[in-house]
């Protein structure tokens, strides 16, 4: 082997431990960087928070609300006792036409917007043709055929729970009966304040024009305290058995939970003392559920931001006059695959994806079945708030989070002392190498050099 050979031998061996020392401080850098981000992550967790948002109003510009002509709208009169005796034909048969493209969701969009009754002396003109919700009971009811060929027009006289009567007209047979109290929800235009004869008196109200009307109930004052004798009355879903939620016991908790909602005082010394939900609560709670009903707790986990985990669907008829139900499945891996179900109404929020300790009254158990078809049961809370789970590292995180970076570090450094002692025997072993060529190459020429 020539000089060049070696040199060239000895050039290609210095670039390949260059390349292995290189990975290797590569591999170190990467292991000690991934330790420095587990620790960040771990240390800033308790400053994040994901905020929740409220849905805002739908503005009116953009719902699909009947087109209404204002200006036909204005030949009408009822200011003077003769005026409110006529009944103009064709903005009335305007308006019917347009009620029945009026749905119920305009008026949950728009607010729920109430008639001001105090005000219609002074304002007739300008609530005109405008869409309002109305409940009340039923007094009387009227079939009037005008002429043979036109529709049966049905007319109700109702007083709502204020005092206040008011003239509504449909065209359409209720689908429902009216219930024991014949209380209704009634959406439709208001036309004019109309003087009708109802068993030989002359009544003079507000006429409203709708596509029907649909059984109500009464609104419910606020539940300050929980009626156990109210609660004991709610019956528990069976195994494979399926359907909705306890409608008594959830709108009284629901009540309940609005008033505790905004004291805060208050739902402090209810729910800070009271027991926290775990898995052997779970156990206990699903053998004897009338143990627990009505009973406060603090419910750990959180509601992932999707809709398989949260959702929402319209309230109903209901005494709380609420217009959603809010509907979240925590997430809780100490619970295991248990589902616990949480209720709310309205802006209750449930926190994004945020760990949070939920404030709720447990109500019953629910049947349903699950993915893989099996029945089961989950529980359900109704809830009034929640408080921030501590985010902060407890004790034992904090000792494994130090034993992580010791041995991550004393990984490292024994891997770089390895790596050095490994490049020190390689040149020694180049050294070596190199020293016996020399002698080799020496023997050589000495061996061509004698006789």
């Amino acid at each position: 082997m020539t000089p060049t050979d070696n040199r060239k031998a000895q050039i290609r061996d210095l670039q390949r431990l260059q390349r292995r020392d290189r990975r290797r401080l590569i591999f170190m850098g990467v292991l000690l960087a991934g330790v420095l981000l587990v620790y960040s992550q771990v240390s800033n967790v308790a400053n994040s928070e994901d905020p929740g948002t409220m849905g805002e109003p739908i503005p009116e510009s953009v719902i699909s609300l009947p087109p209404i002509d204002f200006q036909l709208l204005d030949k009408v009169k009822d200011a003077e006792k003769e005026d409110r005796i006529l009944l103009e034909p064709t903005p009335f048969s305007h308006l019917a036409k347009m009620a029945k493209a009026l749905q119920p969701g305009h008026l949950r969009a728009l607010m729920e917007p109430s008639f001001p009754f105090s005000e219609l002396s002074k304002n007739s003109n300008s609530l005109r043709g405008k869409p309002f919700r109305l409940r009340g009971e039923v007094q009387e009811i009227e079939r009037l055929t005008r002429s043979i060929g036109n529709p049966t027009e049905i007319w109700y006289w109702v007083k709502t729970d204020n005092g206040d009567s008011f003239h509504f007209v449909t065209f359409t047979e209720p689908e429902e009966l009216f219930g024991s109290e014949n209380f209704i929800l009634a959406d439709g235009f208001f036309l004019k304040v109309y003087a009708k004869n109802i068993n030989g008196t002359r009544i003079s109200a507000p006429l409203f024009i709708g596509r029907e009307i649909v059984p109500s109930v009464r609104k419910s004052g606020p539940v300050q305290e929980i009626d156990f004798t109210l609660l004991a009355r709610v019956r528990d879903q069976r195994l494979g058995e399926e359907g909705d939620l306890d409608e008594l016991g959830l709108w009284h908790l629901l009540s309940h939970a609005k008033v505790i909602s905004t004291n805060t005082e208050k739902r402090d010394s209810i729910f800070l003392p009271a027991p926290e939900l775990d898995y052997e609560l779970l156990g206990k709670m699903s053998s004897e559920p009338e143990l627990y009903r009505g009973l406060a707790f603090q419910i750990p986990g959180r509601v992932p931001d999707t809709s398989r985990f949260r959702n929402s669907s319209s309230a109903g008829e209901n005494p709380l006059r609420a217009q959603m139900l809010r509907y979240g499945y925590l997430g809780n891996l100490a619970f295991r695959d248990y589902p616990i179900h949480l209720v709310g109404v309205d802006e209750i929020d449930f926190g994004g994806d945020s760990p949070r300790w939920y404030y709720g009254w447990f109500l019953q158990l629910k049947g349903y079945e699950d993915t893989d078809g099996n029945y089961r049961r989950t529980p359900v809370f109704i809830i009034c708030g929640d408080r921030m789970a501590d985010r902060s590292a407890p004790p034992i995180m904090n000792e494994m989070i130090a034993w992580f970076l010791g041995i991550a570090t004393l990984v490292a450094a024994l891997l770089f002392w390895f790596t050095i002692q490994d490049r020190k025997s390689t040149q020694r072993a180049a050294v070596a190498r190199t020293r016996r060529r020399q002698e080799r190459q020496k023997s050589e020429e000495q061996s061509n050099d004698s006789p």
